[in-house]
């Protein structure tokens, strides 16, 4: 798998919930990284906690938080929200979040994508995670976000019961 940049929202998610999901993805799955704008963010998350995590703080360029402040302007997407997209297109990395508008923009702009949610299907198939404690963790990002929704929740469900089944 590609390295990987998480937005604020799967962060929140899984610091609130399960961090652990976060370390073990970097650690099993591919290289995670967190944009130090996005970090800003994230009240919950600290630079120290990122790298006790795994996780690597990336800095993007002049030029790149340039064009996420001009693409900022139009609407659609936050500042930071542009810079992880931008920072996965120039690294080639996959974009880890649970916003429909940044799954938009990475197709648009030819980005790899992931929600949120899959990440713990990864960890199911490699056997880093069971299949009960990834649906008990997407239970309570269900309860702690009202964004993700119990149709969304359900069928994370039955995904990640088909994989485990698999093994």
């Amino acid at each position: 798998m590609k390295a990987l940049i998480a937005d604020s929202s799967v962060l929140i998610d899984y610091v609130t919930t399960d961090v652990s999901v976060l370390s073990s993805a970097s650690r099993c799955l591919a290289p995670m990284y967190v944009s130090n704008v996005v970090l800003e963010e994230v009240e919950q998350l600290s630079a120290d906690d990122c790298s006790s995590l795994g996780l690597t703080l990336s800095e993007p360029s002049e030029e790149q938080l340039f064009l996420a402040g001009e693409l900022s302007v139009s609407g659609g997407l936050s500042f930071e929200d542009w810079t992880c997209v931008i920072l996965a297109r120039d690294n080639d990395w996959i974009c880890l979040t649970n916003d429909a508008g940044m799954h938009k923009a990475c197709e648009e702009w030819t980005v790899s994508a992931m929600w949120g949610l899959a990440l713990m299907i990864e960890l199911v198939q490699v056997g880093e995670l069971e299949a009960e404690e990834a649906v008990e963790i997407a239970e309570n990002i269900h309860r702690s976000n009202r964004r993700i929704k119990r149709e969304v929740v359900d069928r994370f469900t039955a995904k990640v019961t088909r994989h485990s089944r698999k093994h």
